[in-house]
């Protein structure tokens, strides 16, 4: 290709407005705001770690004791928080996982307690269970800061 047939095309390209926006140089990309799931979903793990730290003896209600309101409130909060990232739609459906298999083995999973024994259980669940799982693992893999 010529310089003047590049310079043509260039050219052709200014005059056509959605062109030239398309070709015009971008600027720098901005830092990443920070993710209100991954907010969200620590909020759920530490109350429900702390909920399952109390004896097993203690008549508190989960849905009137504060870390039960915390973890509702966390589970709201996930359904308007907008996913920024691969990672933080992953953190939804770990969340969603959980209610979905309704173990205990489960919860430390989706929680981050990756064991062989759980990867085991896994295998053992409904088929669509382990789709889930599955689109878990390749959002986790794709990465991004939650």
């Amino acid at each position: 290709m010529t310089t003047a047939t590049r310079r043509a095309i260039l050219g052709a390209i200014a005059c056509t407005p959605a062109l030239a926006v398309w070709y015009a140089p971008q600027p720098a990309a901005a830092a990443p705001a920070p993710d209100a799931v991954s907010a969200l979903w620590e909020q759920y793990k530490a109350a429900r770690t702390a909920w399952e730290a109390l004896p097993d003896d203690c008549e508190y209600m989960l849905d009137k004791h504060p870390l039960g309101v915390s973890m509702d409130d966390a589970d709201y909060g996930m359904i308007d928080a907008v996913a920024l990232s691969p990672k933080s739609v992953a953190m939804k459906l770990r969340r969603v996982f959980m209610a979905m298999v309704s173990r205990d083995w489960a919860d430390r999973f989706a929680m981050g307690e990756d064991t062989p024994e759980h990867r085991e259980q896994l295998k053992l669940c409904d088929l669509y269970e382990e789709i889930l799982w599955s689109a878990i693992d390749d959002l986790e893999r794709m990465g991004g800061e939650a």
